[in-house]
């Protein structure tokens, strides 16, 4: 069976929409009767207010990108804040483990992968230069 994908499912559903909304439009107001004008007039209105409001809400949101750029900009040239100084207060380390009397437990250092691999390589070479003294020996 064929199926379409979700987006073109979608994208399809979408354009017959806006089809039958033209049709619809168009059946009120081909008669020219006062109140498919009025419903015509109403969604002509509707898209209108829609289109410039889109064009108004990127301007304002350029303008707003402009001015915040330009107040940064000042801000670092004149403006930044000098470094605060916070005194930290001492306060001693509460773990379990500054208590219980023992000493520290020491841990077994982590080993990385290259640094194994370089070790390994290091051995085998080794082992070689010993095979091959032991050979011409």
């Amino acid at each position: 069976m064929n199926t379409l994908s979700r987006n073109k499912l979608t994208d399809a559903v979408g354009a017959c929409t806006a089809i039958a909304g033209v049709l619809l439009l168009a059946t009120m107001v081909i008669p020219a009767d006062p109140l498919g004008r009025l419903v015509g007039a109403l969604i002509g209105a509707s898209l209108l207010t829609g289109i410039v409001g889109a064009f108004v809400r990127e301007g304002l949101a350029h303008r707003d990108h402009v001015r915040r750029t330009a107040q940064r900009a000042a801000l670092l040239q004149s403006e930044a804040p000098s470094r605060a100084v916070v005194a930290m207060p001492r306060v001693a380390d509460a773990t379990a483990s500054e208590f219980d009397g023992k000493e520290r437990l020491t841990f077994a250092p982590v080993v990385s992968l290259t640094e194994a691999q370089v070790e390994r390589g290091r051995a085998a070479r080794q082992r070689q230069k010993r095979r091959e003294a032991l050979s011409r020996a």
